[in-house]
């Protein structure tokens, strides 16, 4: 509908010049004034994008070691105090830019083990290299609930002493970060053995949400108690 309009002959409203122009060259037609008329014509800018993962550089790996105290935590459900062997775990951020000038307001009782911890041999700041929270060994022996993060190479080594002892149970845990995500804070998506209420276990599950980055809440009582635990 906007194309030029095309006559047979020049129209009339052509200036003489350019008829005479127009014969010279042998032209049969020429254009009217539909030749002034632009088509305009909506663009849709797309933006494309493509995203471009940046991995950290590559260093030595560390050596996995299976202390002897985690091993005892499996067969006793209890860690002897001061043992070298596991950590407070915010503790395990002390070689990161994460600053916690509040460190003695969290669990004693919330631990991770030097295995879990140390992930590369040498690095100044580990920010690029932390071990996300995947396995949760858990105790409520003589009524003291303790939990302690491993590195999947403990679990490995340490699962069929789990599946025997009494004292312990080994629970996968993974950290919330979308709505659509089913939340796993309770624990109960998989116990070796199967794990009984863990009403003793939850103001442990808040610290431990708020370490591995859990950004959606699983209810609003533990959205209380993070609350509480926060100073909000």
């Amino acid at each position: 509908m906007y194309a030029p309009r095309n006559s047979p002959q020049p129209t009339k409203a052509c200036d003489p010049e350019i008829q005479r122009k127009c014969k010279e060259l042998c032209v049969l037609w020429a254009p009217g004034r539909a030749m002034d008329e632009e088509q305009e014509r909506e663009v849709i800018h797309e933006v494309e994008r493509e995203r471009q993962v940046q991995r950290p550089p590559k260093v030595e790996a560390a050596s996995h070691v299976l202390h002897p105290d985690v091993r005892r935590f499996v067969e006793t459900g209890k860690i002897p105090v001061g043992s070298p062997g596991v950590i407070q775990a915010v503790s395990s951020l002390v070689n990161t830019t994460v600053q916690f000038p509040e460190r003695g307001q969290w669990a004693k009782n919330l631990l991770v083990t030097r295995d879990f911890a140390r992930t590369v041999s040498s690095v100044h700041k580990a920010d690029e290299y932390l071990r996300p929270v995947s396995w949760v060994v858990s105790s409520n022996i003589g009524g003291s609930p303790m939990m302690v993060g491993m590195s999947p190479n403990e679990v490995n080594e340490l699962l069929p002493a789990i599946h025997r002892s009494n004292a312990v149970h080994l629970n996968v845990y993974t950290p919330r970060t979308s709505k659509t995500m089913q939340a796993c804070d309770n624990l109960q998506l998989y116990s070796v053995p199967s794990t009984p209420q863990l009403t003793p276990l939850v103001p442990l599950i808040c610290q431990l949400n708020l370490f591995a980055a859990q950004l959606y809440f699983s209810n609003y009582e533990m959205y209380l108690r993070t609350c509480n635990f926060l100073g909000l």
